[in-house]
């Protein structure tokens, strides 16, 4: 779904003229950025993936901060981990359990084991600003897609009509539940015999 689009569905949800959205402009990039950031950390992310190689000649620790490796345009876009590393060595592809995490955000292992490694996180969507055009994409799970006009305009109607904004946020709500429901229990499992 792109910006403009968006910004259509949320008009036609409140029932507004063309006019209206040049009025509500700042309220709704507020309302979309809101939206997409809790829509990224509470249901679906939207998974960034971060590869790097080591040739295993290295002795001591290596430290990889996927803050500023992630980094675009100067932006952080690491929000947290999700899914276990994987690596690929001598033709062999597999999760990566040899490691430790420092604050939240930074991989610690060993500079001598060799391979190709890929890293998931979950990703800070773009933010959308007064410079997003209508036809910029917008950072979401395509899951998620039908969901975020419904929140989106929860945020931008409240103030106008709560009983309108409360229908949106519940038809939000129960879209979640589906797709969270939808979701494969996932458990990591440290330790043990």
């Amino acid at each position: 779904m792109n910006f403009g689009e968006l910004k259509k569905e949320v008009r036609d949800l409140g029932f507004e003229e063309d006019p209206t959205l040049e009025e509500y402009k700042s309220i709704i990039i507020n309302a979309t950025n809101r939206a997409l950031r809790m829509i990224n950390a509470t249901v679906l992310p939207v998974i960034g993936r971060y590869d790097f190689e080591q040739d295993g000649t290295e002795s001591g620790i290596k430290k990889y901060d996927l803050l500023e490796l992630t980094k675009e345009d100067g932006k952080p876009k690491f929000l947290a981990f999700t899914d276990t590393p994987v690596r690929i060595n001598e033709g062999d592809y597999s999760t990566f359990n040899n490691f430790e995490v420092e604050e939240n955000h930074i991989i610690v292992m060993d500079g001598a084991t060799p391979g190709a490694f890929s890293v998931f996180y979950k990703k800070i969507p773009a933010a959308v600003t007064s410079d997003t055009t209508d036809d910029t994409e917008l950072e979401i799970d395509e899951r998620m897609v039908p969901a975020l006009a419904f929140l989106v305009s929860h945020y931008v109607w409240l103030d106008d009509d709560e009983r309108k904004a409360t229908q949106y946020y519940n038809e939000y709500d129960a879209y979640k539940a589906e797709i969270v429901q939808e979701q494969p229990a996932k458990a990591r499992i440290i330790g043990g015999f």
